[in-house]
């Protein structure tokens, strides 16, 4: 018939939330999950499996999602993930040291264990000064996933020769 007219509509457009994208991480036996600013931590995707509070300590290698959303209608949705890898401990390994006489030989400590870990000693030779044992402790370079560990090293007191005594013999006597 030709007749028009206008109408209204109002559209709300909610935005997508934006969670924050950390970067996948590789540590020595735990990681810490920081605060974030947008976003919760999960075990699951879409916000499923376990919440993850910051400061939950990851012992395991894992995903970790991030999951937002608007708690508006409709409830608008996203998420990121990244990979956690924990490398666990290892003890650094080294050969005995066999007890050393008082004044002996001084025996410079390995800076690479048997098993490959570097790092320094708190005392890079073996005092043989001083008789008795002393613990020498070694700590592991930067970067290296390994324990702290100790040896211990006795060093001996000389041992005096003691013979029985030889009756007076007489001249040109066995």
């Amino acid at each position: 018939s030709g007749c028009t007219a206008i109408g209204t509509t109002v559209v709300t457009v909610t935005p997508i939330p934006v969670p924050d994208d950390p970067a996948d991480v590789t540590e020595c036996n735990s990681y810490t999950l920081p605060s974030l600013s947008v976003g919760d931590y999960y075990t699951g995707m879409n916000g499923s499996g376990t919440l993850l509070p910051a400061g939950t300590v990851i012992n395991t290698s894992q995903t970790i999602y991030v999951f937002a959303q608007s708690n508006t209608t409709p409830n608008c949705t996203a998420e990121n993930s990244f990979d956690v890898t924990i490398i666990p401990l290892t003890n650094p390994t080294f050969n005995p040291i066999a007890n050393i006489c008082q004044n002996g030989t001084t025996v410079t400590l390995p800076l690479t264990s048997t098993n490959g870990i570097t790092g320094t000693w708190n005392l890079a030779t073996v005092d043989t000064s001083v008789v008795g044992t002393s613990t020498y402790t070694f700590t592991p370079a930067v970067g290296e996933c390994a324990t702290v560990v100790t040896i211990d090293v006795t060093i001996d007191a000389p041992i005096l020769p003691v013979f029985d005594p030889i009756a007076d013999i007489c001249q040109g006597a066995t």
